[in-house]
């Protein structure tokens, strides 16, 4: 997601800031007196970044009603490697089962 900025510059309390996705503005905040970007981020970035963690399993063939996904928030790569770990111990025996990680950087 892209940001866009609305500056008024005699009228400051106008200024907008407008979420762009797929190269169309999706949503306006209003934003008295940031005139910058980076201005914007700072002052609702949160304090610390999370890690989101989607962990499947899939089963091939007959067996595929038993795909799962699971996501949340972990502190750490190394809880969702873990996670991984467990749930790779749990699938059903001598069936093909894959299980995969996909991680991602989230500011909320």
């Amino acid at each position: 997601m892209k940001i866009c900025l609305e500056i008024h510059r005699y009228a400051p309390e106008l200024n907008r800031v407008g979420f762009i996705r797929n190269g169309e503005v999706v949503a306006w905040r209003r934003s008295p007196g940031i005139t910058t970007i980076r201005e914007y981020r700072q002052a609702h970035a949160p304090v610390k970044p999370m890690i989101h963690a989607h962990v499947s399993s899939r089963y091939t063939g007959e067996l595929d009603w038993l795909n799962r996904v699971m996501a949340g928030t972990v502190s750490h790569r190394s809880e969702a490697i873990a996670f991984a770990r467990k749930r790779r111990e749990q699938l059903v025996p001598d069936v093909a089962a894959t299980v995969t990680i996909k991680t991602q950087l989230v500011y909320l």
